[in-house]
């Protein structure tokens, strides 16, 4: 029996062969391109650069009847005596029977201090091909595609000038009349209590001295964006594919400053704090985008990617009386990775 068992065996070795060979390959399969339009979801990281911060200070106007902590200014009775567009902030300026109101001139400022911290985040991103062609015998593809973008930054912004400044303090006669409470101010329309429009020579006093100004914030920002436009795939090798796409971005931007500033002055003449204020503004920028992908499959439905993309949107300014912040969106450059699913 054992002779008649020999010519078996090439057959049974063609059997083997094939079976080996058949799990290659459907594993070679895995690695085609895509050959029908489908979805397709990317997530990854963003790394955004070239967006700018900045915050200077503004200087308040002083004109004549203007001071940091009242006002004295003529009402619409035409009188050049007397007025009721007045006003003050706290009941320490009254004196017996008089108002006491101060201006500071001359106040060195911080000057415009600028950052450029990279903002980090991430994106999702759908896309769905709506159309199969070749461009020189490779595959392509085009479609639509829109996503979510998330990404913050933060700084500090601390930073100091020095210089001579002059108190000017003014005090106006109250001609025996009861103040309204503290703080009050009075319009030009009136009418309302009177005093002098036209403040006491012998109370009109000014002192210069040296003083410094300290400015310590911290600048915050998150950006939600949200972007929508045409895209192109093109398969460079089963495993490569190269995309790119443009179209419409919108950011969110929500941006926070917080900052204290201290002003010194030698000889003693006051000092002013701003205790812990905060600015805070929320908009919409509208924009375009640009991005270039480079993809590499590893299987028919996992991949992952790198590229980057340009992106530019409108400027967002903000501020109070004393400072102004912006936000320049304008022409961001992102790095960008992470996987692709495909469906």
């Amino acid at each position: 029996m054992k002779p008649a068992s020999f010519p078996l065996r090439p057959a049974l070795m063609a059997c083997v062969t094939a079976g080996l060979a058949t799990p290659g390959a459907v594993n070679a399969q895995n690695f085609d391109p895509p050959s029908t339009t489908g979805w397709s979801v990317r997530l990854g990281a963003v790394s955004r650069f070239n967006i700018k911060t900045s915050i200077s200070s503004v200087t308040p106007a002083a004109g004549a009847g203007i001071y940091d902590n009242g006002f004295v200014l003529p009402d619409n009775s035409g009188s050049a005596a007397k007025t009721w567009n007045w006003g003050y902030n706290s009941a320490s300026q009254i004196s017996g029977d008089q108002l006491n109101v101060r201006r500071l001139t001359g106040v060195p400022t911080i000057g415009q201090q600028d950052s450029g911290n990279p903002a980090l985040g991430g994106e999702i991103v759908a896309a769905y091909s709506v159309y199969e062609f070749e461009i020189g015998k490779k595959a392509a593809r085009v479609g639509i595609e829109f996503g979510y973008g998330y990404s913050s930054l933060s700084g500090n912004m601390n930073s100091s000038a020095a210089g001579n400044a002059t108190l000017t303090t003014d005090g106006y006669k109250l001609n025996g009349i009861l103040p309204p409470a503290a703080p009050y101010a009075g319009t030009a329309a009136g009418p309302g209590p009177l005093i002098d429009l036209v403040s006491d020579p012998a109370s009109h006093t000014f002192t210069t001295a040296q003083e410094t100004t300290s400015f310590q914030g911290s600048l915050s920002a998150n950006f939600h964006e949200l972007r929508l436009g045409p895209s192109l795939e093109i398969d460079l090798t089963k495993r490569i594919s190269l995309s790119g796409g443009f179209g419409y971005s919108a950011v969110f931007a929500d941006a926070s400053l917080k900052y204290s500033e201290t002003m010194i002055f030698t000889p003693d003449i006051g000092s002013v704090r701003t205790p812990s204020a905060s600015i805070d503004r929320t908009d919409w920028r509208p924009g375009m985008y640009a991005n270039l992908l480079m993809g590499y499959r590893i299987t028919k439905l996992i991949g992952v990617f790198a590229g980057g993309d340009y992106r530019y949107n409108q400027a967002m300014e903000f501020g109070d009386a004393g400072h102004h912040v912006k936000l320049d969106l304008g022409s961001t450059i992102g790095a960008k990775g992470g996987i692709i699913f495909s469906f």
